[in-house]
């Protein structure tokens, strides 16, 4: 179908009223690079916020273990009264792999013994223990030195993994601008996941040691 006479006089006068970019003076250096962050000033209406939470498995636990002891979490995480809750599934690829490279916390086991499940997860979403996790884990890969160079290819799975997550999340709120969104992974996920999701425009992501601290609820 050809557009109507009307229709293009319309776009027209829509591309006319809107603001010129903005020209660099004869003594201005031209930008290196597109500022992304530029972009995204302005929108309308409040930012999605997004708080990633890592987790362990706790699949893991005794049939036992008394899960009374989740209650000071759940009742921090209800209090950010979220609108969407999104939770990782692994693929039979992904357990694989997280058999092979799983990363271990050395306090991890003493919280659970106490039974001071807020206290892990305050532990598992601390940016040092994170820090300590990928640089033993991605970071020694990144380092391995056989001709093949298996290291590199199994961080790039991870990446990969991580970008598909990411898209798959913001694929998941697209159509709900400005809702609360709380994000359940594994914790060696949640930092790539932050740094992917601050990439986008209209989006905030939550501090959850915030979230998590004493006091809240």
């Amino acid at each position: 179908m050809k557009p109507t006479l009307s229709a293009l006089f319309g776009l027209c006068l829509a591309a006319l009223a809107a603001p010129a970019p903005a020209q660099a003076s004869p003594n201005q250096a031209a930008p290196s690079q597109v500022d992304l962050a530029a972009v995204g000033q302005g929108f309308a209406g409040p930012r999605t916020q997004v708080a990633v939470l890592g987790s362990t498995h706790l699949s893991g636990l005794p049939k036992d273990y008394d899960l009374k002891a989740l209650e000071p979490l759940l009742e921090r995480l209800a209090a950010f009264k979220p609108d969407l809750i999104a939770i990782k599934a692994v693929s039979g690829e992904g357990c694989d792999h997280l058999s092979r490279y799983h990363e271990l916390f050395d306090g991890e086991q003493a919280y659970l013994d106490r039974g001071d499940l807020l206290g892990l997860y305050r532990f598992l979403n601390a940016p040092q223990t994170q820090q300590a996790a990928i640089a033993a884990d991605f970071g020694g890969n990144l380092r391995e030195r056989s001709s093949e160079r298996y290291g590199r290819q199994y961080v790039a799975w991870w990446e990969a993994r991580n970008l598909r997550m990411a898209a798959n999340l913001r694929e998941a709120f697209g159509n709900r601008p400005g809702i609360r969104v709380l994000d359940i992974v594994g914790s060696s996920h949640k930092p790539y996941l932050d740094a992917y999701l601050r990439q986008m425009h209209d989006l905030e992501v939550l501090d959850v040691q915030a979230l998590l601290a004493p006091g809240t609820r």
